[in-house]
């Protein structure tokens, strides 16, 4: 298939497409129901953050018609970052697995990583960096902003992967995470309960 042909990397075979689509059905459940889960707490503990989002789908919708389109996902810019902000902080894949294709001298050190060796990058080692976001510990779905974004390098946020391996389902991932939010935001306030 002319799909498998790859220059960066080994052609995925029969199997790995196969493994890779019935990731896509199954994990991408998961992942979104997670996602959810993690995002509305965070809305809970910030009410500030909860009220922006809400206010920014209201207007979005209304600018819409009152229909959920990609182009409605895509202008609801707030809402994306604070779900970024959530992949970020709660990553659910806790590590990546790449194969280096070829020999790869790492910057600033005489270390090279050979054709074939297996890297493992553990996502919340990078996510939560405080050199790369600040105090990684607070949830702030600004550090999503454009401008945020272009002062980081591209790979310092893996939350859906890079790459030949990159998570192909994100756009759906992105309107499954924001439908459910839409009708919840309607009349649902979310707050921390304390006993």
């Amino acid at each position: 298939m002319e799909l498998r042909k790859s220059e960066t990397s080994d052609p995925l075979t029969m199997e790995e497409m196969t493994a890779q689509t019935f990731l896509f059905f199954v994990a991408g459940s998961e992942t979104s129901s997670s996602v959810m889960g993690f995002s509305l707490y965070q809305l809970a503990l910030n009410p500030d953050i909860q009220e922006k989002a809400r206010t920014e789908m209201n207007e979005v919708m209304a600018q819409h018609d009152g229909k959920l389109t990609y182009e409605a996902v895509q202008d609801m810019k707030y809402l994306l970052q604070v779900m970024y902000e959530t992949v970020r902080m709660y990553t659910v894949t806790p590590f990546l697995l790449r194969q280096a294709v070829s020999d790869y001298k790492v910057p600033n050190s005489n270390y090279v990583i050979q054709k074939g060796t297996t890297v493992i990058m553990p996502m919340d080692a990078l996510h939560y960096d405080p050199d790369i976001y600040p105090d990684p510990q607070r949830f702030d779905p600004e550090r999503f902003s454009t401008k945020e974004t272009e002062k980081r390098h591209p790979m310092t946020f893996l939350g859906f992967g890079k790459g030949p391996r990159y998570f192909v389902a994100v756009d759906e991932f992105i309107e499954t995470n924001v439908d459910p939010r839409r009708n919840i935001f309607k009349s649902v306030h979310f707050q921390k309960h304390c006993q």
